[in-house]
This record gives C-alpha cells, structure tokens and sequence, in this order.
C-alpha cells in the first residue's frame, strides 16, 4: 500500500518521546516466557477490565489482547531488548510489566535513563524511513473528506505554505495518542475524571 504519515508537531513520536515508556502487556509474551509466567488472553483481558472498574469498551480491549503478544515479538523484532519482566498495573498476580533496557547504538533511552519512551518511537521511526514512508511533520489534519456514501476519502491538512489535501484510496487513520489533555473528551467518555473533585 502506498503510505503517507502526517504529523501537527514538528518531530515525530509526539509527548511519548519523553515519557517513561514502561507498558502492561500479556498473553504470554516473549518476555513472560524467558520469565517463565504463565498467561492467556482471556484472564489478561480480565483483568484490564477489572482494573478500570469495566469502564473500558470491551472489543477495543479484546483488540488490544488479541495483538498484544505480537506487538511485544515485533517491538523485540525491531532491536528492542527488554528488560526482566515486573509486576505492570494490573491486578496481581500475573506480572504484566514491559520497559526496555538500554542499547546504544540502536535506540536512545531505556531502563535507567530519563525515558524508555523514545526507545520505542526510534524503532518504530527507522523502520518507516527504512521502508522509505513520507513523514509530513509540521502538517495539521482540518478536515476528513467523505463521499456520498459516507465512506473517508481524503483529508485536509495545513502547513505553513498553505492548504494540502490529500486523497485516500484505502483509508485514514487517525492516532491521536492521549486524550487527558482534552477536558471535553473526557467528560464525553468518563465524567467522573473531569472536575475539582478529581
């Protein structure tokens, strides 16, 4: 498929660049397994739904469980070298706990140093320009286009030389990471995190 990534800020990675970069994965994952803990999808999809209070859209997490332990291979697959697995923030006992271990050379960051964030978003970036992906950073999506049909057929973007639409045969997706920054969505989707009470 012929791919373009467009981006609002001027790097790419967004605020995940400087996070800490640790994440709960199951499934039975590769670093489960060199840890020798036992897991399985339904009782990692339990308990993220038990640990949000089943607050959660149920097929988004069984999408995400559904992928995970891939997800965790690719990442390895990518020159991520994880360090031993820890507890995560899920219910125990099932440690869940993904973060990965310096490797010079390949990625910045990692266990130890100001952010593992960056080390994830490296990877994932020399592996877009490896496949030779065009990255439009400084590019603000204003507007998805629709047919008749209603089905997305392009976006509108801004840059500083003005107006760029962009025509999408197969699709848009939007990743527009966290949403605690966006006090409406919040309140859209769980009231009980908004206001001064919080």
């Amino acid at each position: 498929a012929s791919v373009v990534v467009i981006d609002a800020a001027d790097h790419v990675g967004g605020l995940y660049i400087t996070a800490g970069g640790s994440f709960t994965m199951g499934g039975n994952n590769v670093v489960q397994q060199a840890a020798g803990v036992a897991d399985n999808d339904e009782q990692w999809f339990q308990d993220e739904m038990y640990t949000n209070d089943w607050r959660a859209q149920p097929e988004i997490v069984r999408t995400l469980v559904a992928n995970g332990a891939d997800t965790v291979k690719w990442f390895q697959d990518l020159g991520i070298k994880y360090a031993p697995i820890s507890a995560g923030v899920l219910r125990p006992p099932i440690q869940r706990g993904i973060t990965a271990l310096p490797n010079p050379g390949v990625y910045p960051g990692g266990s130890g140093t100001p952010n593992t964030g960056i080390s994830f978003t490296w990877v994932m970036y020399q592996k877009v320009l490896a496949q030779k992906t065009p990255i439009l950073l400084n590019t603000r999506m204003t507007k998805i286009y629709h047919d008749s049909s209603g089905a997305v057929v392009g976006i509108r973007t801004k840059t500083a030389k003005g107006t760029i639409n962009i025509r999408a045969k197969r699709g848009v997706v939007i990743a527009a990471g966290t949403w605690t920054d966006n006090q409406s969505m919040m309140q859209q989707w769980d009231p009980r995190t908004v206001g001064p009470d919080c």
